[in-house]
């Protein structure tokens, strides 16, 4: 793995996505299961929504929406 693109994270870093993911670089793109992935970065309280594609030959693009804090 090459490419790790994450976006729509503001409180949370990339690496801590990246690592709740179970994701890093030189990674095969091809034996890493999307719905695990998914599952992983949902876990984190901050996370309402997530979206992982694969982006061939050697990345993945995750896309998420972080929760509002309400009072």
């Amino acid at each position: 793995m090459k490419s790790l693109d994450v976006a729509g994270n503001f409180r949370l870093t990339s690496r801590e996505v990246l690592d709740n993911a179970g994701l890093y670089e030189g990674q095969n793109a091809l034996l890493v299961s999307i719905d695990t992935v998914e599952r992983k970065i949902a876990d984190n309280p901050w996370v309402e929504k997530v979206s992982v594609k694969r982006v061939l030959p050697d990345g993945f693009q995750i896309r998420i929406q972080e929760k509002e804090p309400k009072f």
